[in-house]
């Protein structure tokens, strides 16, 4: 039995017109792609939570890429390279108490949150534990979300664990030197 016995079939008009809509619908949904979450990185760190904050707000403010500054929030500006690629962002950057959020605002990806928590290390006084982790939506569709998992995703991985062993390594440095 074949389908035009079942009724009349569209007519060509109604036809274009399932395709155009099917087609917008498509080309809709591809230009939002979902999200791209991050491994959570966690690292120790040689000084105590506060001291941590501290001198993350500190390396943020001598930097010098500060556009606007409040209390606990900061709007700032980013750049340097991950692999072939090279990034600028302008980012809402929140301390609050002994979490740092930074909140995307312009740059390479559609949506980028990332979240560092600092708490107590429980096994060694006056330590820390940095925990790192966040979620990115590429644009460009489904091309943009496979470029973000395939390529992306390791390289920002990668950019994450080498800032925090860096910082860390400037911590323990500090702390020596004040010893």
């Amino acid at each position: 039995m074949s389908l035009d016995q079942d009724g009349p079939s569209p007519s060509p008009r109604r036809r274009r017109t399932i395709a155009v809509v099917a087609l917008a619908a498509a080309v809709a949904s591809a230009r939002r792609s979902p999200p791209i979450r991050l491994r959570p990185v966690e690292l120790a760190f040689p000084t105590a939570p506060a001291d941590v904050v501290a001198r993350f707000e500190r390396k943020l403010l001598d930097s010098g890429k500060v556009e606007r500054s409040l209390p606990g929030e900061y709007i700032g500006r980013f750049s340097g390279q991950a692999g072939p690629f090279s990034y600028d962002t302008r980012e809402l950057v929140r301390v609050e108490g002994t979490t740092i959020t930074f909140d995307h605002l312009e740059g390479p990806f559609r949506t980028c949150v990332e979240r560092f928590g600092v708490r107590p290390d429980h096994g060694a006084s006056k330590r820390s534990v940095v925990t790192h982790e966040g979620t990115f939506t590429m644009r460009g569709g489904l091309a943009g979300w496979l470029l973000g998992i395939s390529v992306v995703r390791g390289l920002f991985e990668r950019l994450v664990e080498r800032e925090m062993h860096a910082m860390a390594a400037d911590a323990l440095r500090a702390s020596a030197g004040a010893a």
